[in-house]
């Protein structure tokens, strides 16, 4: 018996074919369509006119195909075990080695692919790109000497390949992770935020890219939400600004970006309903409001609610989906409140958001 999940379509065989009169397991057709792509097969009117019409196929008998479920069913009678072995190994073999020469076309290994596992789900989330919003809560854009603007946030962006994070914690949010304290900095700060995850548009699960989302359409697009840290060199953010320079380096060290692991967001609203209640006491569809703090060392430092967001999550999606194409796997950093400071070698930062609970990270 065979069976394929792919569409059908018709392949044309160039060699004749002989089999004996006993019922076989056509599996090397099926390998053989599996390495060319997925995009040829005998349709099975053509296996019947070809037996019908060509002398080629011999005393070739099958009944008639069944579906269940768009896979296709196909039982073969052949007639001659002096089946074309070599026809279907060297296909084999000719898809191999083009597989491996576009491997070796590498100068050398890609680097691994960062992902955050999601809670409950055993399958991770694969990191496209890491998104912050500057400045995004008042308390701390005045701390920062900076306005807000609701209509109009900042981004940047942190390296994916920074990113730490539990890898293996399927069960919770709460995590222990380390990071390396960066050797260009002697001004370490700590952001704590709400990070929202980007995956399939709800509705069109096909569209996999999202550009000019309306702010309703946005809300279609966020999968999960976690706990961050956004880890900032202060002192070289501060120099590169005094002599207009960009402060990539500052955003970007080593074990820079911090996130737990991602809870879906229909499960954060089952398990945490009061999250989704606006000022108003009305139900929405996103996080609305929250306690998110940050102790280092058991002191609090930093402690907020996530109902102080300048641009709430599904504006600031859609902006940024104004100024670049998101796709699913993106991550974007909400914004953090008042509090930011330093940490040091041997500290000990408990970060938290309401409904998702704490991690807690040693800086190395």
């Amino acid at each position: 018996m065979f069976y394929s999940s792919h569409p059908v379509s018709s392949y044309p065989l160039k060699y004749p074919l002989h089999f004996t009169h006993y019922r076989t397991l056509f599996s090397l057709f099926s390998f053989h369509f599996l390495f060319s792509g997925g995009t040829s097969l005998y349709t099975l009117g053509s296996l019947w006119k070809q037996n019908k019409e060509k002398k080629g196929i011999e005393n070739f008998v099958f009944f008639p195909p069944f579906q269940c479920k768009g896979c296709v069913f196909l039982t073969l009678f052949p007639s001659s075990f002096c089946f074309t072995f070599s026809f279907f190994l060297s296909s084999l073999l000719l898809r191999l080695t083009t597989a491996s020469k576009a491997m070796t076309s590498l100068a050398f290994a890609p680097v691994r692919q960062t992902v955050v596992p999601i809670v409950g789900k055993n399958l991770h989330f694969p990191v496209r790109r890491i998104y912050c919003v500057g400045q995004n809560y008042e308390s701390h854009a005045k701390e920062m000497g900076g306005k807000t603007n609701r209509t109009n946030p900042f981004f940047f962006c942190k390296p994916t390949d920074s990113l730490v994070t539990e890898r293996d914690n399927f069960v919770s949010p709460s995590s222990t992770m380390s990071i390396r304290y960066p050797p260009i900095t002697e001004s370490y700060h700590h952001e704590v935020e709400l990070v929202v995850a980007l995956g399939p548009h709800r509705l069109n699960t096909a569209l996999q890219e999202f550009s000019n989302l309306a702010h309703e359409e946005a809300k279609q697009v966020i999968y999960a939400y976690g706990i961050g840290l956004d880890m900032t060199c202060r002192d070289v953010q501060l120099k590169a600004k005094q002599h207009g320079h960009p402060w990539d380096l500052a955003k970007g060290p080593d074990d820079g970006v911090v996130c737990s692991p991602l809870l879906l967001a229909e499960e954060l609203r089952e398990a945490a309903p009061e999250v989704f209640i606006d000022g108003l006491r009305d139900e929405r569809t996103l996080a609305q409001q929250g306690r998110i703090y940050l102790k280092v060392n058991d002191h609090i430092r930093q402690d907020g609610n996530l109902n102080c967001m300048v641009t709430p999550i599904h504006e600031i999606v859609s902006f940024l989906s104004k100024q670049v194409t998101l796709k699913p796997g993106d991550l974007i950093y909400t914004g953090t409140p008042s509090g930011v400071g330093p940490v040091r070698k041997g500290d000990v930062m408990e970060a938290g958001i309401q409904g998702l609970g704490k991690i807690t990270v040693t800086v190395v």
